[in-house]
Parts: C-alpha cells; structure tokens; sequence
C-alpha cells in the first residue's frame, strides 16, 4: 500500500492499525487511491491506535485528520468515537462516499 490496492470499486473498505506505517505523502496517495476505489454512497471506517508509538511515522490521530481534510470534496463524516484516553486509547470514524 499505496501501489497495491485492488481496482474496485467496493461499497465498504476498512483500515484498520495500517495507515500510521506511512509516510506523509504516502498516506495522501493511499487515501485518493482507497477513495478512487470507493463507490459512491460507499462506507470507509477507519480505526487506528491514537499514542504516538516511537517507530511509526504517525500516530492515529494525525491519519484520522487526513482523511477528514478530504470531507467536503468527496466524503461526508457519518460518525467517530474514541476508546480509552491518551495514554491507551483507540479512534474510530466512519465517512461515506459522496462523489
């Protein structure tokens, strides 16, 4: 990921505790390409480890906000949660495919 994702389109595409190991502008890529993918009125969930872990290039927080930037040209945010705090924790969000 991002070269070697399959052509699509899908209705439902979950990443799940990958897209912190990118780099920035690889995540960037691996977002247009997952959205390019992604049919519309399709579902993209996103859950990610949000601590900062010393050998990741991001931490979950900082993937989230990547992919909300993209709400408004393409994607409607639908729903997000966050388990834990800080320290311990998980985030979720749920966006749909407008266009």
């Amino acid at each position: 990921m991002p070269d070697r994702l399959p052509v699509g389109p899908f209705d439902l595409i979950v990443l799940s505790e990958v897209l912190y190991y990118l780099s920035v502008a690889d995540l960037d890529v691996a977002l247009d390409a997952v959205l390019a993918r992604l049919e519309p009125g399709g579902t993209l969930l996103l859950v990610h480890w949000t601590p900062p872990v010393h050998d990741y290039p991001q931490t979950g927080d900082a993937v989230h906000e990547a992919a909300l930037r993209r709400v408004g040209s393409g994607l409607r945010w639908l729903h997000g949660e966050r388990q834990g705090d800080a320290e311990q924790g998980y985030r979720l969000d749920l966006l749909e495919r407008t266009a």
